[in-house]
């Protein structure tokens, strides 16, 4: 128990540390809100220990840093921190309003996010529809000449995680419309594993698209349990960069959200 208060101490320190580090440096990424306090089920009753607490922003999954929930001073409490949108784009800005969940339970009340250190107490709720968010990654070997047309990899990413790369080529194959057209050509699927907070396993299966007539033109694709693919296109196709090694081209890092009905 001692250690377990010596940690909690260190995190808000850290916490703390962070919010007087923006207060003083222009340096980016900012740093993130923290939020502390003590869980209550919906009729009063306790709250188990070693759920994972989420936190979200117009539907982001925006958690940074979070542990399991534990129990201190005779209260189940949590401790989590929400990235700044620097972090995770379309996370927090001062102002917004942040949500939790604890484990598949809503949460409430919702808090503001603002930097530094918030406590705030929170009830559980109705069960919630899941929604997680994974990293992905496009890579391309860097040849010369240069080969469109070289093997893909991917590498993906769970938040609180270390990055997988999926060694295997993608292996590539035409795609024919309904009209009979062949435009894209779509890879084989990679399967991705994702603990929900209630310790349930998910499987989301990621794809790859290659345009034909082009195919320096990527986008990536997802696929929930029982759902239907969906094409992450609102920001166009990937942007291939050579990284810093000098062998490969890199995509942009793309957080996806996905839905869980």
């Amino acid at each position: 128990m001692n250690r377990l208060k010596l940690w909690i101490v260190a995190a808000l320190a850290a916490a703390l540390a962070l919010s007087m580090f923006a207060s003083t440096s222009a340096q980016v990424p900012q740093p993130p809100s923290a939020f502390r306090g003590t869980l209550t089920g919906a009729d009063g009753d306790a709250v188990q220990t070693g759920l994972e607490v989420t936190a979200y922003i117009n539907g982001i999954d925006c958690t940074e840093k979070t542990i399991p929930t534990f129990t201190l001073d005779g209260a189940t409490q949590y401790f989590i921190r929400v990235a700044h949108d620097s972090q995770i784009p379309g996370c927090g800005l001062p102002g917004d309003t942040v949500s939790f969940r604890v484990g598949s339970y809503g949460a409430t009340p919702t808090a503001t996010f603002g930097g530094g250190l918030t406590w705030v107490d929170l009830t559980l709720t109705d069960r919630v529809v899941g929604a997680v968010r994974i990293n992905v990654a496009v890579w391309r070997r860097n040849e010369t000449p240069f080969n469109a047309l070289a093997n893909l990899y991917i590498s993906t990413q769970v938040p609180g995680k270390k990055w997988k790369t999926h060694n295997t080529p993608l292996v590539m194959s035409p795609y024919i419309s309904s009209n009979g057209v062949h435009r894209w050509d779509r890879s084989d699927l990679r399967a991705v594993e994702v603990t929900l907070g209630d310790g349930s396993p998910v499987t989301i299966n990621v794809g790859v698209w290659r345009r034909v007539s082009d195919p320096t033109i990527l986008y990536i694709s997802t696929q929930a349990p029982g759902e239907g693919w969906e094409t992450h296109d609102d920001d166009g196709p990937l942007n291939m960069e050579v990284n810093e090694t000098g062998n490969y081209y890199r995509s942009d890092l793309t957080p996806i959200v996905v839905q869980l009905q």
